[in-house]
């Protein structure tokens, strides 16, 4: 989704990470039960570190930041 929608590995992390913010204000501000905001964060907590290992190891030209990647 990130690479479709033009955000790149970066923006995708963003993404996901103000999508836990969210959460987490929805925690402390509404009445939303917890056991529900609790399956939203865990179903997104897997494409955020997928997201952000693509982040971390592709090549600049890719948008990446070829933290880990041998020469």
């Amino acid at each position: 989704m990130a690479e479709k929608s033009g955000l790149q590995d970066r923006g995708g992390v963003l993404l996901i990470l103000a999508g836990l913010l969210c959460i987490a204000l929805a925690a402390v501000c509404t009445p939303v039960p917890r056991r529900l905001l609790f399956w939203a964060a865990f179903a997104l907590i897997r494409p955020l570190g997928v997201t952000f290992g693509d982040a971390l190891s592709k090549s600049h030209a890719n948008g990446g930041l070829e933290f880990g990647v041998r020469r």
